[in-house]
């Protein structure tokens, strides 16, 4: 099990990470209007067009029951892909902390007056503190 410190203030200031969490940000507020808009169209379409409803596609069917019923499949289609978009990031997330434990190993495993070079995506301009 690794216990280096990890320097979290450093991992949060890099563009890696703002990269991730902009990912993860415009995933999750997409597929939720997605799912809202879908959502609130079937009170909003019967306030304002209630005979869009009533049009009848088969004997027995009409448009509002095949409206409703098809919020099913497409709740298990915006799941199926925030599953896989999140398991996109959490890879993304796994390698930036396992880079991040690297570094931290490798500065605690050398001379501290030796220089150690950072990885570009783990740069940032402003000073790490330290906890």
């Amino acid at each position: 099990m690794n216990h280096e410190p990890i320097d979290w203030e450093t991992i949060h200031a890099s563009p890696s990470f703002r990269s991730l969490m902009r990912s993860r940000r415009r995933t999750v507020l997409s597929l939720g209007a997605v799912a809202g808009a879908y959502y609130f169209s079937i009170p909003a379409l019967l306030a304002w067009f209630p005979d869009f409803f009533k049009l009848q596609l088969t004997p027995g069917i009409n448009l509002g029951v095949a409206f409703a019923v098809s919020q099913y499949p497409l709740g298990i289609v915006i799941a199926l892909i925030f599953m896989w978009k999140m398991s996109v990031l959490g890879r993304r997330a796994a390698a930036l902390r396992l880079r991040a434990s690297d570094l931290a190993r490798s500065y605690s495993t050398i001379d501290a007056a030796s220089a150690v070079a950072v990885p570009a995506d783990l740069q940032t301009s402003e000073p790490a503190h330290a906890h």
